[in-house]
């Protein structure tokens, strides 16, 4: 975290103050004997005065004194941005199932009215022979604004269903387009609840040995928490954990937003404005704060100056600073690398969210006209065929019975 070291720094130049800086990540739990591990020990055991970017929690506040907050976090879980597709359905999301039922009862119930007006109606003009094929024919065609052969005994009933089928073709052709092209989202989880009934997904988390988030999951007696817990997949390597949501499918990574961010900042970052990787609604939010010695001689100057760069925002400040150098240097680190796999995903992730032209239609928006071009055509043959044999049987059964008689 750039902003402690910042917050350091610039209190060894304006209080002349001289510093030993260790940085690395190391246990800050307790070991099975009740002693304290790694960067918490040393504090505690009085190796080292301070430790910086410390989250203040509870089972830490009998061993350390703590300053003033310097700022917060929590722990979150990240995911990817969801995949959009166009589903092959999407030619009939322009009706809701109770719209498209009534089109094809209206429709089923035209045929008999149209087969009786064409088969009883008495007038000069000549009787069709073809009624039903009419009667199939007239307000199918109306519907998909064809232009039938319309007998004259039948204009005004085809009137009717040609204003019906007008309204109806309207409706439906105003806003296909819309809906031939509109991505649908996936569904990803938004909560820690959502994640713990999305059986399909990989949690990973972010370890740290005594970490708050460790502790966090260890000790909560909540059955969401609980669930989550038995699935963890604990990953040391923070920038492993993002990749790992990047570039599988269905997985996430639990932990510090105030930490995960300077890791994609600095090493996946391709853009600016693009973050490959989405933060959902955080739980047990907490103090990053600098720990000292029970009873330190400089608990009362630390908390101070700490007061005071929080409450003038310097800590705010030096975490914007941080994370636009990082993502300057990040993005110049990963351009020098356009051959590499890295660069590739990220760039191919960056165009599927910041669609820069228009794409021509896929055979996603068309796949249901071409599949019932095929069926119909299937169809059709196997009628053809049969009205070949039916028509040689009836031949064959001609010529037997004339050779009879």
């Amino acid at each position: 975290m750039g902003m402690t070291y910042d917050f350091i720094r610039t209190v060894s130049e304006i209080y002349n103050v001289s510093n030993v800086l260790d940085i690395s990540l190391t246990k800050i739990g307790k070991s099975r004997n009740g002693s304290w591990e790694g960067f918490m020990g040393d504090l505690v055991t009085g190796k080292k005065d301070r430790l910086a970017g410390i989250g203040g929690i509870y089972s830490r506040f009998e061993v350390l004194d703590f300053s003033s907050t310097g700022a917060f976090t929590a722990v979150s879980f990240f995911v990817s941005h969801p995949k959009t597709s166009v589903k092959w359905q999407a030619i009939v999301f322009r009706f809701d199932t109770t719209v498209w039922i009534l089109i094809f009862i209206f429709l089923i119930a035209l045929i008999p009215l149209f087969y009786i007006h064409l088969k009883l109606k008495r007038c000069n003009d000549r009787e069709p022979s073809d009624k039903m094929f009419l009667a199939v024919v007239i307000p199918f065609s109306t519907l998909i604004e064809s232009c039938p052969s319309i007998p004259n005994r039948a204009r005004i009933l085809t009137v009717v269903t040609l204003f019906y089928a007008l309204i109806v073709g309207q409706f439906y052709s105003s806003n296909l387009i819309s809906f031939l092209t509109f991505p649908e989202p996936e569904v990803v989880p938004q909560s820690f609840e959502d994640l713990s009934n999305r059986k399909d997904y990989i949690i990973y988390t972010i370890h740290v040995t005594g970490g708050t988030i460790e502790v966090f999951f260890n000790e909560t007696k909540i059955e969401t928490f609980k669930t989550i817990r038995e699935r963890m997949i604990n990953q040391k390597d923070f920038l492993k954990c993002a990749e790992s949501v990047i570039f599988s499918p269905k997985t996430v990574c639990i932990g510090w937003p105030l930490a995960m961010d300077s890791i994609i900042a600095k090493n996946l970052t391709i853009h600016f404005t693009f973050n490959p990787l989405r933060t959902t609604d955080s739980i047990s939010s907490f103090p990053v704060i600098l720990g000292l010695q029970k009873n330190s001689k400089h608990f009362e100057s630390v908390n101070s100056i700490v007061g005071w760069a929080s409450d003038t925002g310097h800590f705010t400040k030096w975490r914007e600073l941080t994370m636009n150098n990082l993502k300057y240097a990040g993005s110049q680190w990963v351009k020098e690398r356009r051959n590499g796999n890295l660069y590739q995903g990220l760039e191919k992730l960056g165009q599927e969210f910041h669609h820069l032209s228009t794409k021509p239609f896929g055979m996603e928006n068309v796949v249901l006209c071409f599949t019932t071009a095929i069926v119909g055509s299937f169809l059709a043959s196997l009628a053809w065929l049969c009205e070949i044999f039916v028509s040689y049987d009836y031949d064959i059964s001609k010529v037997h019975t004339f050779l009879k008689t």
